[in-house]
């Protein structure tokens, strides 16, 4: 397994929810249909559910904005045999009851496949209604159902990842604690850290838990019982910005030789790396199973064009708008393989036929089947370089293979 890209003798120093001609014509939103290629196929309903104006709207807009801007290119380079497909976007504000009711009009209103939600309480709602409309989800849900298909890594094998990959970076025993949300995911999440941990040969010390109420503070008592713990590690399951906040706390309460490692989200930015102390910044990585820009993948450079298309040229570098791409991508994928007039039920099954399915290195290759809707559980530890301010990765995908569950492989 690669060394880290980051100083191992400096001071070792936490928190959290995505083919070339094929490649241009698998990437494209249309919201009417009627521009682009001409291809012969028919016409079909996509309809994205995102949270676009509620409190997780800063990963949600360049989620939605990448779907819009893959399918347009899409549309507009259709070869033959291939279905046009019209993006129906709709904001659930990060409201189950909302999401719900948008996954109803989905289902009402003819639409093939659902791209969304992200509030994990709509999966359960969905699934206690029924669901008969397939849905691509860019949340590392733990429902499970026929019809939700899921393109990143479980909590539970994000945890495993960082710990075994923190326990490279430190000198002698590995000593870890946990920093998360007090929500169901959080406590899974602890949960995995702990066993990954006692199965790595380290000592778990504990967890450090923030209720909602307490998000929005300055998270100084929660470093403060982490620096009684005194752990070498900490993971963290958080928001997207909290970083900012949580980092320069853990500094404050002296902490300044830990290795912080989180989940995807907090990878969203650039700022949580370069605006926290450095002595934390430089060790702090997230775990991620999306490829920005920076990175140089195959595909790097048609990310680039799409950001630029979607008028916001950094989104290149934003693994929201990445993982949008891989979501159209895999949504393409799936509709031209779902016979020539593609229902829920066909695109469902064509899902569940999809393997060894990659996006020029913006994601590990994403294996389903029949009964098998968790595409993939690789991920690898990215970080920002404090001195070219850019994404890097420390390894490829297939490193850290050892440390997935079964089910998270092709």
């Amino acid at each position: 397994m690669p060394r880290s890209l980051m100083p191992r003798k400096l001071g070792l120093t936490l928190l959290l929810a995505l083919f070339a001609a094929a490649a241009v014509a698998a990437c494209g939103s249309d919201d009417d249909g009627d521009s682009g290629g001409s291809g012969s196929g028919t016409t079909v309903k996509v309809t994205a559910i995102s949270d676009l104006s509620g409190p997780t709207a800063d990963t949600q807009v360049p989620y939605e904005a990448a779907q819009r801007a893959c399918f347009d290119r899409y549309n507009e380079n259709l070869s033959d045999g291939q279905h046009r497909i019209q993006l129906d976007s709709q904001d659930d504000k990060y409201d189950a009851a909302q999401g719900l009711n948008h996954y109803r009009n989905a289902v009402a209103n003819g639409s093939v496949l659902v791209i969304g939600p992200n509030a994990s309480a709509t999966h359960p709602a969905m699934q206690k209604a029924g669901m008969t409309v397939p849905v691509l989800s860019g949340l590392t849900t733990t429902v499970e159902d026929p019809f939700l298909w899921n393109f990143l890594p479980r909590f539970t094998d994000q945890a495993k990842l960082m710990v075994n990959y923190a326990k490279e970076q430190v000198d002698g025993e590995l000593t870890v604690a946990g920093l998360y949300f007090d929500v169901p995911s959080g406590v899974e999440f602890g949960e995995a850290l702990k066993e990954a941990t006692e199965a790595a040969g380290g000592r778990y010390l504990g967890n450090v838990t923030i209720a909602a109420t307490e998000a929005a503070g300055d998270w100084r008592a929660q470093a403060q019982r982490l620096a009684e713990l005194k752990p070498k590690f900490v993971g963290v399951l958080a928001s997207a910005n909290n970083p900012q906040t949580f980092l320069p706390a853990m500094d404050n309460a002296g902490l300044k030789d830990a290795i912080v490692g989180a989940v995807t989200p907090l990878g969203l930015y650039k700022e949580n790396w370069t605006k926290v102390p450095e002595s934390l910044g430089e060790k702090f990585f997230v775990v991620s199973s999306i490829s920005p820009a920076d990175l140089g993948t195959e595909a790097a450079g048609e990310v680039t064009e799409l950001a630029e298309a979607a008028g916001e040229p950094d989104y290149a570098n934003n693994i929201y708008f990445v993982q949008g791409v891989v979501a159209c991508k895999l949504a393409i994928e799936a509709i031209n393989k779902a016979g020539d007039n593609p229902t829920p039920e066909s695109v469902n099954e064509a899902l569940g036929q999809v393997s060894n399915f990659e996006t020029g290195g913006l994601n590990p290759p994403l294996c389903f089947g029949p009964d098998d809707t968790y595409g993939t559980g690789l991920a690898r530890p990215i970080r920002v370089d404090l001195g070219s301010g850019k994404f890097v990765a420390d390894g490829e995908f297939e490193d850290y293979a050892e440390f997935v569950s079964e089910d998270g492989t092709c």
